[in-house]
């Protein structure tokens, strides 16, 4: 058997054990080098594709190679560039001249607002973060940002935790603006409005006025990406619980990461005496479909406001001293 046949034979059984985001995110790209001296060497697009594989599913690869060839073989992974054809989707069509294409943002005028970025931060992106601030410091975050894309493609979207005033809601707007520039679809809301929507739609059709109940639960998890910010439980209701359930689980069936931000530890969120709030269900379909981040430091907010102010005063004061 050659040894690309051998590959493909082994990249069928991968398949049939990983869910297809996972299958597309670390092997669709990758082919085969060589092979000699019961060592089959696979080529990855990146050294991020690499690591994983060599990390992750190197044991699992070597035990289908030898079910397939019946010896022992090793399985080694080298970067190497290019391994197919770009995708419509990550690169401009082939009659495009990249030399001539204007930059993304001059092709395409995006109405922010209308895709549910709130008007606070349709001027914001992930560059106006301050990344030297403390908060946003935190084990793993910018390894995420950087590689956000790999990480939704796998299904992993990300929940921030932490008081306010950590730029929680600056950084998953600006990840979801980052998304849509790579042309990913996304929806963007709250847990309260969610639920308030609901209730709305309900409450029409009771008072005999046409609404659509189903279009409002389907329209989140119809997009490539779902932003839910300022995630709490206060006030919820049984009700409140099983459509917040049924919004999540329909992610996790879908696969559509989601970009979470709440001021509460899951445990405050969870069911509890005297409070109805994310039951076992929900809390699993969350912590397994999202990588899980704390913010702590001082108020980014605050500090924000104090710069704004102290370029005002210069300002005001250079205004005066050349009017003097």
């Amino acid at each position: 058997m050659k040894a690309e046949q051998i590959w493909q034979a082994a990249l069928g059984e991968l398949q049939m054990q990983m869910t297809k985001a996972t299958f597309d995110t670390w092997l669709k790209r990758t082919a085969v080098l060589s092979c000699a001296d019961h060592e089959l060497v696979i080529a990855c697009p990146n050294q991020y594709t690499q690591e994983w594989l060599e990390n992750r599913l190197k044991t699992t690869i070597q035990r289908i190679l030898f079910g397939i060839t019946g010896q022992l073989m090793r399985a080694r992974f080298e970067v190497w560039r290019p391994i197919e054809p770009a995708t419509d989707r990550d690169e401009p069509s082939e009659s495009a001249d990249p030399g001539e294409l204007p930059d993304r943002s001059e092709r395409v005028s995006i109405d922010w607002a209308d895709l549910g970025i709130p008007s606070k931060f349709i001027c914001e992106s992930l560059a106006t973060l301050d990344w030297t601030w403390p908060t946003l410091q935190a084990s793993g975050l910018r390894d995420y940002v950087d590689h956000a894309l790999d990480y939704w493609r796998a299904g992993l979207g990300l929940m921030l935790i932490g008081p306010v005033g950590n730029g929680k809601t600056h950084l998953v707007m600006g990840l979801a603006k980052y998304a849509v520039e790579h042309d990913w679809t996304i929806a963007v809301t709250s847990a309260a409005r969610y639920l308030d929507d609901l209730r709305g739609s309900y409450a029409a059709v009771r008072a005999g006025q046409r609404a659509d109940a189903d279009r409002i639960m389907q329209r989140p998890t119809d997009v490539d990406l779902l932003v839910i910010d300022d995630l709490r439980v206060t006030d919820w209701t049984p009700w409140c619980r099983i459509q917040f359930f049924t919004l999540i689980n329909r992610c996790w069936e879908n696969e559509v990461p989601l970009l979470i931000t709440s001021n509460h530890p899951l445990n405050d969120l969870a069911d509890r005496a005297g409070q109805i709030g994310l039951d076992e269900a929900t809390l699993s379909r969350l912590t397994g479909s999202t990588v899980r981040i704390t913010l702590s430091g001082p108020d980014y907010r605050l500090e924000r406001k104090r710069r704004v102010l102290t370029t005002l005063r210069s300002t005001a004061s250079s205004r005066i001293a050349v009017g003097a």
